[in-house]
């Protein structure tokens, strides 16, 4: 008998999707309840009068409002054929929604699942609702450009944790199985198989163990490569969610006759959540050291498993590894989690010299003295590395450079900055020219302070190079002009 908790499903306060910000970013989620209660008791506050004037006001500008005062004031029994004609409108509409107008797609999408969540409490009409909404992917992606993924999110993030909280108290279990097995069928767009991601929480171990092997079976009868893998990505997902690293394994031996570096690593994590840690190590020994694509993922499972059983030294080894490959902040203090923060300033005093010692400039590295507070070292590094500064690395150089500046370690800023500069204009990155103004511009705010120039060329020699080289690139000089 499965067990069932309260029946009650979601009201639109436990159930609340947010009306999302589309300014640019991702749509973001406020968890400060505090916050939330305290304006909705200001809000309160105002009187209904006030309230019903500024919706109203909305309304009257904005067509989302307008739909939401519309299912406001609708009559409770019309909801479910209201939300199936919106369905449907969808799953008919041919406008194209461009990259700019993508963004008011997934708005419209999201207050549709809202609708759902606040006039939906029947638990198997709510999950056939959302199951509904799930089959409007066609419709929606063939006729939208959402490279930055705002309309795909709705149906990953948004709509899966609204079927969660029908699926639990779904009647027919079977029924449910069957209808996500049509689902996934047909998953065209890659976006339906996000449903099953938290199933944990809807689905028995014995429902789960079900869909695994009808997933295996479906698969292994598909010709299809497409369909076929993703009847075993769903049963994957049922063995990850069970933590069966046996069953795992079996189905991505079934999936494959040859075991890649990427299904080691997928089979050692599902086999460490298990517990079975002699086997998840096993297969990350078949992964090759070098192997750059699992390299992360295999050093931090191998951790897990050496901390997990006791074995600090080979922890501490691979802690000193990870650190090696790439220096910086975090590592440092990924490592001194393992090592013992104690030994912060030996491990930066030993990294310093070390890095003082090396034949090859690293931004890294000198990011790392920096935020250690060595900045004059870093700014000796720089200026012993002179000849290496490629200012194609845009991203982390005029950081640097600037921090250099600030604490007055001019020459060394000047040698970043410089090689920015030469390297912009050298390439006639046009769209780059207002940077390429400022680093100028910075250079000659340091020059009168600079009293050795170390034997490369004072700021008025190198200004010389400059007309004599680039003289002709009228944009970047009327830049200069300007700035």
């Amino acid at each position: 008998m499965r067990e069932t908790g309260n029946a009650q499903v979601p009201s639109h306060n436990a159930f609340r999707f947010k009306l999302a910000h589309w300014s640019g970013v991702r749509p973001l989620v406020n968890d400060d309840d505090a916050m939330m209660d305290d304006r909705k008791t200001r809000l309160c506050g105002l009187g209904a009068d006030v309230l019903a004037d500024a919706i109203l006001d909305l309304s009257s500008q904005y067509e989302e409002a307008e739909k939401l005062v519309d299912r406001l004031l609708a009559p409770a029994d019309k909801a479910e054929s209201r939300i199936k004609s919106e369905l449907d409108a969808l799953k008919r509409e041919c406008r194209h929604y461009d990259w700019d107008s993508a963004r008011a797609l997934a708005t419209k999408i999201h207050m549709l699942l809202s609708d759902i969540a606040s006039s939906i409490h029947d638990a198997q009409t709510g999950a056939d609702l959302v199951l509904g909404f799930y089959e409007t992917d066609g419709s929606v992606f063939e006729h939208c450009d959402d490279s930055d993924g705002y309309v795909g999110d709705v149906y990953r993030n948004e709509a899966p944790e609204l079927f969660a909280r029908y699926a639990k108290e779904f009647p027919d279990r079977a029924g449910l199985l069957s209808r996500i097995k049509a689902l996934i069928s047909a998953d065209e767009y890659g976006v339906r198989d996000s449903i099953l991601d938290g199933a944990h929480e809807w689905l028995t171990s014995l429902e789960m163990r079900s869909l695994a092997a009808d997933g295996l079976a479906c698969a292994q009868m598909e010709n299809d490569n497409y369909r076929r893998f993703r009847w075993f990505h769903m049963a994957e997902t049922m063995a990850r969610l069970l933590k069966d690293g046996a069953l795992f394994e079996q189905l991505r031996r079934a999936a494959s006759d040859e075991l890649g570096a990427a299904a080691r690593t997928d089979m050692a994590e599902v086999y460490l959540a298990s517990g079975d840690l002699d086997r998840a190590l096993h297969h990350l020994e078949q992964v090759a050291p070098d192997d750059l694509f699992q390299q992360g993922r295999r050093d931090e499972l191998r951790m897990k498993i050496y901390q997990q059983t006791g074995r600090e030294v080979d922890a501490h080894a691979l802690a000193w590894t990870i650190f090696h490959r790439c220096r910086g902040m975090t590592a440092l203090e990924n490592l001194l989690k393992v090592i013992g923060a104690h030994r912060r300033e030996e491990v930066i005093a030993q990294e310093i010299e070390r890095i003082q010692a090396s034949p090859t400039f690293s931004t890294d590295d000198a990011d790392l003295m920096v935020q250690t507070g060595h900045a004059g070292e870093c700014a000796r590094y720089v200026e012993h590395h002179a000849a290496q500064i490629d200012g194609r690395n845009y991203y982390c150089l005029p950081t640097l450079a600037h921090t250099l500046q600030t604490h007055g370690h001019l020459p060394a800023a000047t040698i970043i900055y410089r090689a920015l500069l030469v390297s912009l204009l050298e390439r006639g990155y046009t769209k780059a020219y207002p940077h390429g103004a400022g680093y100028l511009h910075q250079l000659q705010i340091m020059a009168p302070n600079i009293v050795d120039w170390q034997k490369r060329p004072d700021h008025a020699a190198f200004c010389q190079h400059l007309r004599d080289k680039h003289g002709r690139k009228r944009s970047f000089w009327a830049q200069v002009q300007g700035a």
